[in-house]
């Protein structure tokens, strides 16, 4: 090609437009990306060309051949005949042609773009027809590819560290039968005249190789719920692969499992470490963004915010129970509840009701007078809470935690926005019940020694009633909540932290009183779970970023002969569930039963590597 002819790249990917993975409508855009401008200017919005648009109710998979079907046709006509061009610098006109480079795409993607199948035990487009996969319960794993490695790389001869597995070969799949072709079509890319003879013809973008891998490296360290990929179906998969038994989940008597730490895993204490030291780093302008903000080093405080009225009226009633919620759940107090309990001698029913009315004021005899025997357990937290709030309290219209906005019901009746509604976990009938309601009132409550407490008053909708008069009605795509009903009015208070935001609107189908409840999921925050309590990370800051361009020095890895795959001295988790071999086979069976297509009735090119 000439100098002066065009290159091409064409990116395609698929996004939801309402941001709601649970509605299958998406856009495809298909875009051309000029390559014959300065580096620092081919990636500018400004020489971005969308040449389609695809929408539709359902993904357009290996039938986007049909959507890209004038795109190629026009690329054809440039390349076949090109277009009338002028050159300013030599002030001459030529017929310009263009060409297309490769395409960039994600994983999903690729397979629509090129045909290959990217589901199954031969998706792996670098092993071709001999794939070194193995079936698991719930996937299948690409766990051999350090046969590609150079015969002399020390990292195939590293056999305890990967498994017993030596010279990246595996007994079991020394020798496969070849399989059938992987395609799934011929694309159309085909019919351009100088696509066969492209070296690279496909790309997958960085974002969907180095961001993700980074995201679940991270995830399965903090133990990121939805990122974590140490789940309970691995651990059975080590189990069934006869290896790493020290990490295999054990039975117990009462039917929960033990699951012990991996050597990868963090402790709560090694995290705060691992979040004080994003907190402190600090990069040159123009290098990176700040990773500072878009990290909460310990659980945020809560900020209360807008409308304040101090010594707000509190009534008594309340104040009552906004101490009694603080008292039980508060780690430095189980200890005497445990005691005040073993003291009181009466039916079960009736203990909550009477440990309620009757510890605050034993527990403030019990500190008041190891405070004067100056006993060590009677700290200036234990003490302070056992003394009771102060009598003037203050009042706010909202309170910001961890990033996320909280507002009262009564500033959301008169704005056009919702930020009142909540949603938060609690002991039900002796199980774990999802509570629904909205905030009514944001208190600071201030104790002794200048210690503050906020605190969210909320009213509860009736999500415990499913029967003839129900309250809550459930489906496979919502929930919908009487919004008259209520219930749990002796227990309003929660803490900040213990607040998930949710919004409710009208229900169509079931009219009023009915709402449909739906929870809010904020970009950039996830739940780290620790041990008695999560707290989320703050929303990421965006901006400019320096992407290095090469690699100058190398951390060199070594593993030695000793692998050791779980902690010493950390407590294992408990499993209170483990999903059954056949629950497992009949998620597998749908996820295969989804990943299989026919093969198309269709002359395979015989240029094509499918050998």
């Amino acid at each position: 090609m000439e100098p002066q002819n065009v290159r091409v790249e064409l990116a395609v990917d698929g996004f939801n437009p309402f941001k709601n993975m649970s509605n299958p409508y998406s856009l495809w855009p298909v875009v051309l990306i000029p390559y014959n401008l300065s580096p620092w200017l081919v990636m500018k919005d400004l020489f971005l060309m969308m040449s389609l648009l695809i929408p539709g109710e359902s993904q357009p998979g290996i039938d986007v051949d049909v959507d890209m079907r004038p795109l190629v046709d026009e690329l054809n006509e440039l390349w076949e005949n090109g277009a009338l061009s002028y050159d300013a610098v030599t002030g001459k006109s030529f017929q310009m042609r263009t060409a297309l480079m490769w395409t960039i795409h994600d994983w999903p993607a690729f397979g629509d773009i090129s045909g290959w199948r990217t589901n199954g035990h031969y998706s792996c487009y670098t092993c071709n027809d001999e794939p070194y996969f193995q079936s698991l319960k719930g996937k299948t794993a690409y766990t051999n590819h350090r046969c590609y490695l150079p015969q002399n790389h020390l990292e195939r001869r590293k056999s305890k560290a990967y498994n017993g597995v030596t010279y990246g070969k595996h007994a079991r799949n020394k020798k496969r039968l070849c399989q059938a072709p992987n395609w799934t079509k011929v694309s159309i890319l085909y019919e351009l005249p100088y696509w066969k003879k492209q070296k690279l013809q496909h790309n997958i973008d960085v974002i969907h190789v180095e961001k993700n891998f980074s995201e679940n490296t991270f995830g399965t360290m903090l133990g990121i719920d939805g990122q974590n990929k140490d789940t309970d179906k691995a651990r059975m998969d080590l189990e069934d692969m006869g290896i790493r038994k020290e990490l295999w989940l054990t039975r117990r008597p009462d039917g929960t499992y033990v699951k012990p730490k991996a050597i990868f895993s963090l402790t709560p204490e090694e995290r705060e470490g691992f979040f004080e030291f994003l907190k402190s780093v600090k990069y040159p302008d123009g290098y990176a963004a700040n990773i500072s903000r878009s990290m909460n080093a310990r659980n945020e405080t809560a900020r209360p915010i807008g409308l304040i009225t101090r010594d707000a009226d509190m009534a008594q009633e309340y104040r009552d129970m906004a101490h009694w919620f603080l008292l039980n759940n508060s780690p430095e107090i189980e200890k005497y509840l445990e005691i005040h309990k073993n003291l009181l001698r009466t039916p079960s029913d009736q203990e909550i009701t009477r440990i309620q009315q009757e510890f605050p004021k034993w527990f403030k005899e019990w500190i008041n007078i190891l405070r004067e025997e100056k006993s060590p357990e009677a700290t200036n937290v234990s003490w302070s809470l056992a003394n009771g709030p102060n009598l003037l309290v203050k009042e706010y219209s909202g309170c910001i935690i961890n990033g996320i906005r909280f507002c009262t019901r009564e500033v959301d009746n008169r704005r056009k926005s919702q930020n009142s509604g909540v949603l938060t976990e609690g002991d039900h009938e002796g199980m774990t019940h999802e509570f629904y309601g909205h905030l009514c009132n944001v208190w600071e409550l201030e104790y002794m020694c200048h210690n503050k407490v906020v605190l969210f008053q909320c009213e509860w909708y009736n999500t415990g009633n499913t029967g003839r008069s129900r309250t809550l009605r459930t489906d496979d795509y919502c929930i919908s909540i009487d919004v008259t009903s209520r219930w749990y009015q002796h227990d309003p208070f929660i803490l900040p932290s213990q607040a998930k935001q949710v919004f409710y609107l009208n229900d169509t189908k079931w009219g009023q009183p009915w709402q449909v409840v739906q929870r809010v999921e904020h970009r950039g925050v996830f739940d780290v779970l620790e041990v008695g309590d999560g707290e989320s990370i703050d929303e990421p800051e965006e901006n400019v970023v320096f992407q290095q361009e090469t690699i100058t020095d190398v951390v060199p890895t070594d593993i030695g002969p000793n692998v050791q795959c779980y902690r010493d001295g950390v407590e294992a988790e408990v499993v209170t569930r483990v999903s059954s071999s056949n629950e497992t086979m009949i998620e597998n069976r749908a996820d295969k039963q989804n990943e299989e297509c026919d093969e198309p009735d269709v002359d395979y090119d015989m240029d094509l590597d499918v050998d």
